[in-house]
């Protein structure tokens, strides 16, 4: 996976970032890394520089610095000489001695849990190239360009490093005996799944006592912590003793009896550094640099040569510091212990199993849209199937799939959707389906999820909202002349002084309204009376305002305070708000995928299925779609129409569509992708993409975002597709392994028998290809060995193949002969001026061979299936869609020399502010019936009979009580209470205590609350309830012909739902008069909806007027059940009693 802290649009960002500082320079800030103070070369895209070692400055080790001084006088020298002053200072460099740091590690081959075919050898890539060179391994290190390291990659068997259960139960004579001493061990140990056992450094000085061999110090307390966990691994000695035995550069091992002590030369062929140039890499690019210093370590051994099934064989990273020192050979101990530092598992493949080039062959031949199959689709197109089956194919054919729909009803359907990601190009018409609601839905979502956007787009629009409408406001009042400016109100102080002054001074007229004399009517005005003017934000004049400022202010927040040509910042220049540059970066990440779940992109999994090769689209409609949920978040001024999110998104267009400066373009968006799943993903997380462009001479960047965003699942994204005419089509697609993770194997093949290396051509600096030609035939050792064999061994087998080691100083010796001979016979030595054979030509030897797989596009489709004339082969913008809300214009613009509010000829309709005095007078508008609202009107004829059955014809309502069984229909509660009497518990109310109570005689009307619940829950699940039906007898209170009435005649806004959407409830009457209130489902389906569905069905009856009795009564209310079942409709209820009390008089507190 690429790195966390990477923004998915680095690729874009740091391209015009490069741009930008080239054009603002003189030359070009094309340079290399810069490590050690050693200035690294900048490459090409394509190249890499293998160095031989890259040790740092100072190794790990305690050092001391010597100061002198000398002193002296030119005048006047003293007698005696001066003394020297020396001084000296000691200090530590520190550095991993057991433990390597947890983000060490960048890659290794094969990965955990793959498999390898047998000549490969596993290596390790490491992001710090001083690494394996950090501590010093060997004292016998030269002056040529080659450095023993102090790690080593070792591989191994399941029966090479599994401990027997009685040494790791720690008893008596095994290797742990004694160790429960050590802080920290509890017995029994037990091995990892890379069969090394973690102990404390403590520890190993105990199992030393046990017949055990170490390069370990336990004593070093310096570089480590005594009781910090190391893993560690235990090897037999024999096989010790044949990794670190002494070869001569023609494969002759050492006499036993003249090695004194270990040697590891050997490795110093088996750890390189490689500087390589990382774009298109999903991971090396991320961290922003154009080029990457890496270093690689490879083991020398591979897996067993014998098996036919995959065997687990086991990697690990092992410190050989303190290896040098111990004597050879270790015979006299059980196991040599050795700090794994690093370890991973694979399987090692029988031969003719995996291989790079059939996996990228059969990837090339997956390639189509991402889609369903096109097989499928192919046989459900055939003549012969159904049309239903061909227009369901045709929706498919365009990323369509079937989902789990539920309708606002509540009912359960399947639906037809798709994700961000199209096969085709789809028009943008500004329609909406359920593929963009969930869009917006998730837009939304994701928006509320992510702290610092709320944040900063809630301040943004608080910003907007708060000084547009102070703008607005004051605008207004200009446009009354009730508003000043600071300068108009120094103007009028002037008048103001002497009309004060004047009032003092006797008048003939005298000094009130109309010249009176009377001085309390001298603050009387003669002007007419104007009313207050309307500042709330329901006047249009306000909107207008509002607006115009509105879309000025969001202009100048998405503006850049650096760039005075620029108005838009565009993440290259600094930003005018933080809140702004926050919004745009997360909108445009969105834009490049970021963070949107797969189910959004891949609607679903077998549109990419294993080893396959799926291009698309990007839907412009639902990327809008999205952006439009996440930007509606923070509002708090519009119900709707939000102005805001219109300027905001309109800012954002700008940035699209403006070019930017020094690169005089705008910025890329993208259009079009492909993912790959494939193992190769897995294997190689780096896997190498090149693209190439019908126009490729521009300043673009080719790929948008390249990571890996799954386990073996990578993403790419391109702002061009192979049907873009307009910006040059995307021609084709080029991947390959990437220098710094080609895998490495010891020979092109090898087995028990026999053992073939191919020699590679390499040079010492750059050279064509064909200089040389073909380098040497390849060589052939056999085991055992024939006369036929070149000289000096390369491989050593052991008795049974249990060695299956490369002798790296004879191989390295070899090819460095086969490269001198082949120059000097083609008179070519400067091509090749190396002394002496190194790691870095070794690194370059047994690379494993390259694929290539180039990928070239045919017919691509660009019209979806139920646009067919409607688009275009040319990709469309990128930018939002924006719809300008409708404003409210006035008849006639008021008159500018007065008031409105007073003159009669005025369009304007001024509605004055209530006062104190007048609040009572002013009264709103009647609101409107509720939607839901129907007329009382009679029911239908054929409901008639219904309305009889289930008033006569009704079987009780089955029991509420535990002893139902699940072959009985549900049991409802109901009851009858005024809003007023919510406070009341109703949920403990047994089905025999049901006596309602409503108060008359208040002179108020009131809402009735029909209470309607389920009594019993665990039935069968095959009743499914049709309808509930309430009936109210309604007459006259001096009418007994049925008794007691609830109310003479209802004349209410009507009945509405309380929770259960699912259902409507209908007012009707019958001829008779009663009223019928129905609850019926929304579902269109005859039998009902599922009583589980049903656990509450309350809604309201607003105002009614309640009948008045002298005396307190009790009326009947019926509560029927149209109850579904495999036998039929049944109807059940009951006659709920209705206390109708008189209510107690109200009683008023005095003060």
């Amino acid at each position: 996976m690429s790195s966390a802290n990477a923004s998915p649009r680095h690729l874009v960002l740091n391209h015009a970032r490069r741009l930008v500082a080239a054009n603002q320079q003189s030359e070009s800030s094309a340079t290399g890394i810069i490590s050690e103070g050693y200035q690294f070369p900048a490459l090409d895209p394509g190249q890499v520089q293998i160095y031989s070692f890259f040790e740092p400055r100072l190794q790990a080790g305690v050092y001391t610095i010597l100061a002198t001084q000398d002193i002296s006088a030119t005048v006047n020298p003293p007698t005696d000489p001066i003394p020297q002053i020396q001084n000296t200072q000691t200090f530590e460099v520190v550095s991993p001695c057991y433990h390597i740091p947890s983000n060490a590690v960048c890659s290794t081959f094969p990965p955990q849990g793959y498999g390898a075919e047998v000549e490969t050898l596993p290596h390790v890539v490491l992001k710090d190239p001083h690494l394996p060179w950090e501590r010093a391994a060997s004292a016998k290190n030269s002056s040529d360009k080659n450095r023993v390291p102090w790690l080593a990659l070792l591989l191994f068997t399941d029966d090479e490093l599994r401990l027997d259960p009685s040494d790791l139960a720690g008893g008596s004579g095994s290797i742990f005996d004694s160790i429960t001493t050590t802080p920290g061990v509890k017995l029994p140990l037990k091995q990892s799944p890379t069969l090394s056992v973690s102990l404390p450094l403590s520890a190993i000085g105990t199992i030393e006592k046990n017949n055990v061999t170490t390069p370990i110090n336990p004593k070093d307390t310096n570089t480590e912590d005594q009781t910090k966990a190391m893993d560690v691994i235990f090897l037999k000695p024999a096989l010790f003793n044949e990794l670190f035995r002494e070869y001569d550069q023609t494969g002759t091992a050492t006499e036993i009896d003249k090695q004194k002590t270990c040697d590891v030369s050997r490795y110093k062929y088996l750890s390189h550094v490689r500087l390589i140039n990382t774009e298109g890499m999903a991971e090396a690019s991320s961290q922003g640099e154009s080029s990457g210093l890496y270093s690689i370590v490879v083991c020398h051994r591979t897996g067993p040569l014998t098996n036919t099934q995959p065997v687990p064989v086991y990697a690990h990273l092992v410190s050989i510091e303190g290896v040098e020192a111990i004597p050879y050979p270790v015979a006299d101990s059980r196991f040599v212990a050795l700090a794994s530092l690093y370890s991973w598992s694979y399987s090692c493949l029988p031969a003719d199993s995996f291989n790079l080039y059939t996996a990228m062959r059969h990837l090339g031949d997956t390639m189509q849209m991402l889609r369903a199959p096109d097989n499928l689709l192919a046989s459900m197109e055939v003549s012969t199937a159904p049309a239903a089956a061909s227009s369901v194919a045709a929706r498919l054919r365009d990323g369509y799939t079937l989902c789990r729909y539920r309708v606002q009803t509540g009912e359960v359907t399947t639906a037809i959707t798709r994700g961000a990601l199209s096969p085709t190009v789809i028009p943008r018409k500004g329609l909406m389906d359920i593929t963009y609601s969930a869009a917006w839905q998730l837009g939304k979502t994701l928006a509320l999820a992510d702290q610092a956007f709320c944040g900063a787009l809630s301040r943004l629009r608080s910003t907007v909202e708060k000084i547009a409408l102070d703008k607005a406001k004051a605008d207004e009042l200009v446009k009354y002349k009730a508003y000043l400016t600071r300068e108009k109100a120094i103007e009028a102080l002037l008048p103001l002084i002497e009309g004060l002054n004047g009032l003092s001074q006797p008048s003939a007229k005298g000094t009130g309204p109309g010249g009176s004399v009377n001085m309390v009517d001298r603050f009387k005005s003669t002007s007419p009376k104007t009313d207050a003017i309307d500042l709330s934000f329901n006047n249009p004049s306000i909107r207008r305002g509002f607006m115009k400022h509105a879309g000025s202010l969001v202009t100048k927040l998405a503006g850049s305070s650096s760039d005075i040509d620029s108005q838009v910042y565009n993440e290259l220049n600094t930003a005018y708000s933080t809140d702004w540059a926050v919004v745009l970066s997360w909108v445009l990440d969105r834009m490049f995928l970021s963070n949107i779940p797969a189910q959004y992109l891949i609607a679903d999994p077998s549109y990419l299925p294993p080893e396959s090769f799926r291009f698309f689209h990007i839907d412009a409609n639902w990327i809008d779609a999205l952006v439009d949920g996440a930007l509606s978040i923070g509002n708090q001024l519009y119900q709707d129409e939000d102005v805001i999110r219109i300027y905001i998104k309109t800012a954002i267009n700008s940035y699209i569509t403006d070019d930017i400066k020094d690169l005089g373009r705008p910025p890329q968006i993208p259009s079009f992708g492909f993912f790959m799943r494939s193992d190769i993903v897995s294997k190689f997380p780096d896997l190498k993409v090149t693209a190439k462009f019908e126009n490729s001479d521009d300043n673009r960047v080719n790929i948008l975002r390249h990571e890996n965003i799954a386990n073996g699942v990578m993403l790419c994204l391109f702002d061009r597709s192979p049907v873009d005419d307009s910006r040059g089509c995307l021609k084709s697609l080029k991947f390959t392994q990437p220098p710094h993770q080609q895998s490495f194997a010891c020979s092109t093949t090898l087995n028990e028998t026999s053992i073939m290396i191919s020699y590679r051509k390499m040079y010492s600096k750059y050279a064509a290809d064909e200089a040389l030609g073909e380098l040497q035939q390849p060589a052939i050792w056999h085991n055992p060995p024939s006369s036929g064999d070149p000289p000096g061994p390369v491989f050593v087998w052991g008795q049974s193949g249990e060695i299956r080691t490369l002798i790296p100083r004879s191989l390295a010796q070899n090819v460095y002969d086969a490269l001198v001979a082949k120059m000097k016979s083609q008179e070519r030595t400067e091509l090749f001026t190396e002394t002496k054979p190194t790691s870095a030509m070794m690194g370059v030897h047994l690379n494993s061979s390259t694929y290539i797989l180039n990928v070239g596009y045919g017919v691509v489709a660009a019209t979806p299936y139920d646009t067919k004339g409607d688009a275009s082969t040319t990709i469309q913008d990128r930018t939002l869609m924006t719809f300008m809300p409708p404003t409210t214009e006035l008849a006639k613009d008021p008159p500018k020399e007065s008031n409105p509010a007073v003159n009669p000829k005025s369009n304007t309709q001024v509605v004055p502010t209530p006062t104190p005095e007048n609040r009572g007078a002013v009264r709103n508008q009647s609101m409107p019936p509720p939607s839901n609202f129907h007329p009382l009107i009679p029911l239908k004829q054929r409901d008639q009979k219904s309305l009889n059955d289930s008033i006569d014809n009704f079987q009780p309502m089955p029991p509420a009580d535990a002893g139902q069984t699940i072959s009985q229909p549900p049991s409802y509660l109901f009851d009858v209470y005024t809003v007023t009497d919510l406070t009341t518990k109703k949920d403990k109310i047994k089905a025999g205590d049901l006596i309602s109570t409503v108060p008359m005689n208040t002179g108020l009307y009131h809402d009735l609350v029909f209470r309607v619940t389920l009594a019993t829950k665990n039935l069968h699940a095959d009743y499914r309830i049709k309808e509930f039906r309430v009936i109210i007898q309604q007459g006259d209170v001096a009418d007994s012909t049925k008794g007691t009435y609830l109310t003479k005649d209802y004349k209410g806004p009507g009945p509405v739902m309380l929770n259960n959407l699912r259902f409507n409830v209908l007012a009707e009457y019958t001829t008779e008069g009663d009223m019928v209130l129905r609850v019926v489902p929304r579902s269109m389906d005859p039998t009902g909806v599922p009583f589980g569905n049903v656990a509450n069905a309350t809604f309201i009856l607003g105002l009614v007027n309640i009948n008045s009795y002298d005396t307190d009564k009790t009326c009947v209310v019926s509560f029927r059940i149209n109850v579904w079942s495999s036998e039929g409709d049944t109807w059940y209820g009951t006659n709920l009693p209705v206390a109708m009390n008189s209510a107690p008089p109200a009683t008023v507190k005095s003060k």
